[in-house]
């Protein structure tokens, strides 16, 4: 019988698990992160707030303190926003994110008024009506 030399398979097994490994390092270091806090103008904490990129599907919302941070940002230059009702929204021009770091982007937002149109309800009642079986005494907003 013939006596068969492993070294080749093992070689072979090794280059591939090698590769694997390279090809993970690679990929993981083409993007950014953008990362922050968002406050009021007197530096409280706002959570809810909607801290997107625009142009981009990214996006995150504040924490409880006030903390957000977006992943997988492509590098280059961005324009982020936060937005919330009752708030004015803020944007940042020119945010620059670069490979495999963390950009810090922080935002003071300033109170506003929400105007809304007034809504009128208009509504008519019957003179007599069949269903009621008692008295009733009806007061309008006027009387």
């Amino acid at each position: 019988m013939r006596k068969r030399n492993r070294w080749p398979r093992v070689a072979w097994a090794f280059a591939l698990v090698a590769a694997w490994f390279l090809s993970g390092t690679a990929h993981a270091a083409v993007t950014g992160k953008i990362a922050g806090r968002v406050t009021d103008e007197s530096g409280v904490a706002l959570p809810g707030v909607a801290v997107s990129v625009e142009g981009l599907r990214l996006g995150a919302i504040t924490d409880a303190d006030g903390l957000y941070y977006i992943l997988q940002v492509p590098p280059g230059q961005h324009v982020v926003v936060a937005q919330l009702l009752g708030y004015q929204t803020v944007r940042a021009e020119a945010v620059l994110v670069n490979l495999n770091l963390t950009t810090e982007m922080n935002f003071a937002l300033a109170e506003s008024a929400i105007e809304v149109e007034a809504i009128t309800v208009t509504a008519e009642r019957p003179v007599v009506q069949l269903d009621v079986t008692s008295t009733q005494v009806s007061i309008s907003a006027r009387e």
